[in-house]
């Protein structure tokens, strides 16, 4: 049902939580996984692709094919595009990640679900 699943990964628990189902997803339909991470400062790549290749390679390790990449700009606007770019069946993401908005603004996984080109599983 989906060959490619995107997964949108970040340091925030409930990310952690997605993880598992992105995991468990990509194995039960034998889809490829699209691992990303926004940042908005191109001096936040190091460290971001050091933390995404440490992700991709627990799934690795269950024998799934991962494709990772560090991309720049707003976190939903991103995952939207690149969703869009690798023709994405769907989209795993965490609830609340790193950045949710404190002062009442929409959260990158509500407007995720309103731009998304696929349907959008958000755990809590």
């Amino acid at each position: 049902m989906f060959d490619t699943i995107l997964f949108p990964v970040d340091r925030s628990p409930e990310s952690e939580q997605a993880a598992a189902w992105a995991m468990h997803l990509a194995q039960t339909h034998r889809a490829q996984v699209v691992m990303i991470t926004a940042i908005l400062e191109e001096g936040d790549r190091p460290v971001a692709t050091a933390f995404l290749q440490e992700v991709a390679t627990r799934f690795e390790d269950e024998g799934l094919t991962v494709a990772t990449r560090v991309v720049m700009g707003k976190p939903a606007f991103a995952i939207c595009d690149v969703a869009e770019e690798y023709k994405s069946g769907l989209i795993v993401m965490g609830s609340r990640g790193q950045g949710s908005p404190a002062d009442g603004t929409e959260s990158v996984s509500h407007k995720t679900i309103d731009f998304a080109p696929c349907p959008v599983l958000v755990v809590p």
